[in-house]
């Protein structure tokens, strides 16, 4: 995959990975704990950037352009945003997912629980972020993995099952049996 990359991708293409996502840590030299992620990639996908010329008649020199810093920046920002959907989607479950109970209106949609990185849910993201969202919720909602608050739960327990009365009752008699006597 690496040598088919090499060859056919270009500097600022806009691609889809699929595969796993590991993350660990590292120290530096200075002793300082950082993050690593490696990619062990399954399925590479061009994505249509709107944002980018068809063809190089098109293109027109960023330099000249008197919006070129605002552009880059948010181009930046876009990027970044897909980075973090990705790290998202390869382990959801280390992220708290705050799109029903939000405290407040500017409160992220996700947070992780380790980093603090925040995600919103943007009209502009692309098409697969909604559809992997929508796949994450149905194992979530069929596991009962947790709610909307990001606590566990199991729809198939009960009150019943941890209802241990009978047993307490009996504990307490032969104790005060034992007791008295």
């Amino acid at each position: 995959m690496a040598n088919v990359c090499l060859k056919h991708l270009k500097y600022n293409d806009l691609v889809h990975v699929s595969g796993l996502l590991n993350s660990y840590h590292k120290v530096s030299g200075t002793g300082e704990k950082y993050m690593c992620y490696k990619i062990h990639v399954k399925e590479l996908n061009y994505v249509h950037d709107p944002k980018k010329p068809r063809n190089d008649k098109d293109s027109v020199d960023p330099a000249s352009t008197p919006s070129a810093d605002s552009q880059t920046l948010e181009e930046i920002k876009y990027r970044e945003r897909l980075r973090l959907w990705q790290v998202f989607f390869a382990s959801p479950y280390e992220w708290w997912d705050n799109r029903q109970y939000k405290p407040y209106a500017s409160c992220p949609d996700f947070k992780h629980k380790d980093t603090r990185e925040q995600l919103w849910l943007h009209p502009d993201d692309p098409p697969w972020v909604r559809k992997q969202l929508e796949l994450i919720d149905q194992q979530t909602a069929e596991s009962g993995r947790r709610d909307g608050r990001g606590r566990l739960t199991n729809p198939r327990w009960n009150a019943q099952a941890f209802n241990y009365s009978d047993e307490c009752d009996d504990d307490e008699q032969d104790t005060q049996r034992q007791a008295n006597g």
